[in-house]
């Protein structure tokens, strides 16, 4: 057996920045947050760039909070089980964690498996990397276990009510759609061809909507933001795909070159959806694409957005720290399917 990590720091961190099993409570919505020349005025009645704002700094806060209060709940614990026990701190910090040291061969396993993607370097150069890295991945474990035991054995829950996101009118009229177009479920979602988060999104939702094909349509609107330009031409392009009805197909594609995409990628993509080289063109010196485009930017600046993903369903925002189970549970709650 190897040697055990126990140390009293481990403590604190015992629930975590992951911590994603307790129950929540939804916060009520303040009636009024604005009194103005007689004139009350709900977060809703703001401008939406105002109101999302205002919004991201509770939510930002409320994660806060939460990382406080998982971590005290751990430490808290850690009291129970010492009064129940009878056992010192450190030992019932050990039996907690139990959280071994990599060997040596594990080290060198890991390096052999990965060694194309670390850059021509040696094993020991980066030994003492890999071995961190596998430590926080094992107590990353650790702590998700613990969190579903004090979940499960010890009723954790937490009742900081979490901020509800503002309900916006987003007008998506024109932009493609996927899915069931008279669905009651809206998914709008802006994103970057260079963001790789909006990648993650894409594969996400792509499948949602297909396990919910009959309930939902995806609307989809291009907010390059990325500096370097090449998103908003490869979103120029996606424009003109459109008019060719391979918009999907051009959005897919694109994804899957992330890594590779480049100024001239737009007529790339082109070429590999066989679309008419000449009709492409000429959608491309029009100034159609220009204008779809940048009708979505403004309708993201409208609603205050910054960054991408930006995903909203049925008017209201969804930022899950995690974009796969966590956007799928938030839109399954939203739309109540």
């Amino acid at each position: 057996m190897g040697i055990k990590i126990i140390s009293a720091m481990v403590a604190g961190c015992i629930m975590g920045a992951a911590a994603t099993y307790y129950a929540t409570v939804i916060q009520p919505v303040p009636d009024s947050v604005l009194l103005l020349d007689g004139k009350k005025y709900s977060v809703e009645d703001l401008p939406p760039a105002a109101a999302q704002a205002i919004y991201d700094i509770e939510l930002n806060a409320w994660v806060q909070k939460k990382q406080i209060l998982t971590g005290t709940a751990g430490e808290l614990y850690l009291q129970i089980e010492m009064a129940k026990t009878g056992k010192d701190r450190s030992t019932v910090i050990a039996e907690l964690f139990d959280v071994e040291l990599p060997t040596d061969d594990d080290l060198k396993a890991f390096y052999d498996e990965r060694k194309a993607d670390l850059s021509d370097a040696s094993y020991e150069q980066v030994k003492d990397q890999i071995r961190s890295y596998l430590m926080g991945m094992s107590i990353q474990h650790k702590r998700n276990e613990i969190l579903e035991k004090l979940t499960q054995d010890a009723g954790l829950a937490l009742l900081l009510p979490e901020p509800e996101a503002p309900l916006n009118v987003i007008n998506h009229e024109g932009f493609p759609v996927k899915g069931n177009a008279k669905a009651k479920t809206t998914i709008v979602k802006f994103a970057d061809y260079q963001c790789p988060h909006c990648q993650d999104a894409a594969a996400t939702l792509n499948a949602f909507v297909e396990e919910y094909v009959d309930d939902v349509k995806l609307v989809y609107i291009d907010f390059p933001v990325n500096h370097s330009g090449i998103s908003r031409t490869v979103a120029l392009g996606a424009v003109c795909a459109d008019e060719q009805g391979k918009y999907w197909e051009y959005n897919n594609a694109a994804y899957k070159q992330q890594s590779t995409l480049n100024d001239e990628s737009h007529i790339d993509l082109a070429d590999i959806l066989s679309l008419d080289k000449e009709v492409f063109a000429q959608c491309m010196a029009s100034d159609r694409p220009e204008t779809r485009v940048a009708k979505g930017e403004a309708e993201a600046e409208r609603l205050g957005l910054t960054g991408t993903p930006a995903i909203f369903v049925n008017g209201k925002a969804v930022r899950p720290t995690d974009l796969h189970d966590g956007l799928k549970t938030a839109i399954k709650k939203i739309a109540q399917l």
